[in-house]
């Protein structure tokens, strides 16, 4: 996952001639990935053409002639931490110019997110569900599975903070 989003992301700044991936290149390799948060961002009607002009806005030093790309400081504390599409996701939403772009779409970012241990014990709590219902199954927990788990626990811990 990765690897595919940071090379998108490195595309998409070498195509603008721009010398630093950041979070908006980030945001336009999600929009083109195939898994679960592109499928999100897809849904809610967000357009290439919207990034496009969001990665025009952020300062950048012009890309020298030969030169290639690079992540900035943030992408790469931001794919080094994140586990799965959806956690990248949220990450980007702490810069505000993303977030705005996203909240215009109604995709806001939670109250509350849960751990990544509170992730990784729901979905295996999932998994072990499932077994006795589909015995012989193979039921692995790949990114878009953790995205999905993701989503449903904001979700239970953003009704918490309601009550």
């Amino acid at each position: 996952m990765r690897g595919s989003l940071m090379d998108t992301a490195l595309e998409a700044a070498e195509s603008r001639g721009q010398r630093l991936a950041g979070v908006a290149h980030v945001l336009y390799a999600l929009y083109r990935d195939d898994g679960f948060a592109g499928r999100l961002l897809r849904a809610h009607g967000l357009e290439s053409a919207e990034i496009r002009r969001l990665m025009g806005t952020v300062p950048n030093m012009p890309l020298a002639d030969g030169g290639k790309p690079v992540p900035n400081l943030s992408t790469r504390r931001i794919l080094k931490h994140a586990n799965d599409t959806l956690e990248v996701l949220r990450y980007l939403q702490g810069n505000d110019q993303v977030a705005g772009l996203l909240a215009s779409h109604g995709i806001g970012k939670p109250d509350r997110q849960p751990t990544q241990a509170q992730v990784l014990a729901a979905a295996q709590a999932g998994v072990e569900a499932a077994g006795p219902l589909a015995p012989g199954r193979d039921y692995g927990m790949d990114p878009d599975h953790l995205a999905r788990v993701r989503l449903m626990l904001e979700a239970a811990l953003d009704g918490e903070g309601a009550r």
